[in-house]
């Protein structure tokens, strides 16, 4: 299974056990950060310390939550890691949970997902042929990951030549070299700006070859069928890592 559909179940089981977005155990999820003690959450939520460490112990048995740490006998939480940094709450609007639930036991659905109808006739086409020969993965949310996993390494190749490589450069270099270098030039020029720097999504799509590799080179496989989740988790991390590449470093940019 790709991490990408490791990360979409991940997302599913925290929803299915985290209940109402008003909820204690939501609310305690939210304020875990792997530096709290149940006891300083229960402060901060205004709450019993002994429900709250009910409820730690709960997320944790249910793979929400894992241990980070521990301060004397208290048992320090923090989200797993593919569930660091959601927006668990945004899931749950315009009710995907509930459909994603009912396509699980309805193949009518899933079907009639599929055969959405494009604003191109070629990815309609494509669409039709994978359904004849039984590539049922093939559909629009397939198609959709591909076009965003391809254009992370579009923006990366532009950001490099328009920072002094060369198109020759550029054509032999691998995808880890090119994130590297990006990495590499973008902390250079922050550093001669005196620019405070996050790049902690040039740390996520690292394995960007790898999930590319799931999700293309797998495709006739059934077990290779992207949901609507890991499609919303991929453009998300998108925006995000156009704003860190284009929209943040144009604060601290020194063309060349």
């Amino acid at each position: 299974m790709s991490r990408l559909a490791n990360i979409a179940d991940s997302i599913n089981n925290a929803l299915l056990f985290l209940g109402k977005p008003d909820s204690l155990k939501w609310k305690v999820f939210e304020t875990t950060n792997g530096k709290l003690t149940a006891p300083e959450i229960a402060k901060i939520l205004n709450k019993e310390p002994s429900n709250v460490s009910l409820k730690l112990a709960f997320l944790a048995s249910k793979g929400i939550l894992i241990e980070s740490n521990k301060r004397g006998k208290a048992i320090i939480y923090q989200k797993t890691p593919e569930l660091f940094g959601l927006n668990l709450k945004s899931y749950l609007k315009n009710g995907k949970q509930k459909l994603q639930r009912q396509e699980v036991s309805n193949p009518a659905i899933k079907n009639e997902k599929n055969t959405t109808p494009s604003s191109s006739k070629i990815v309609n086409k494509i669409i039709e042929i994978g359904q004849k020969y039984q590539i049922e993965n093939i559909d629009q949310n397939w198609l959709d990951s591909l076009v965003i996993l391809n254009f992370v390494e579009t923006l990366t190749t532009k950001f490099l030549m328009d920072h002094g490589y060369s198109e020759e450069d550029v054509k032999k270099m691998k995808w880890e070299e090119k994130n590297s270098r990006l990495h590499d030039k973008i902390q250079e020029e922050a550093r001669k700006k005196g620019f405070p720097l996050r790049s902690s999504t040039l740390s996520i799509i690292k394995n960007y070859r790898e999930q590319r590799n799931n999700v293309d080179h797998v495709g006739h496989l059934a077990s290779s069928r992207i949901n609507p989740e890991e499609v919303k988790l991929l453009s998300h991390i998108l925006k995000v890592f156009i704003k860190e590449i284009l929209e943040e470093h144009q604060k601290y940019c020194i063309l060349i």
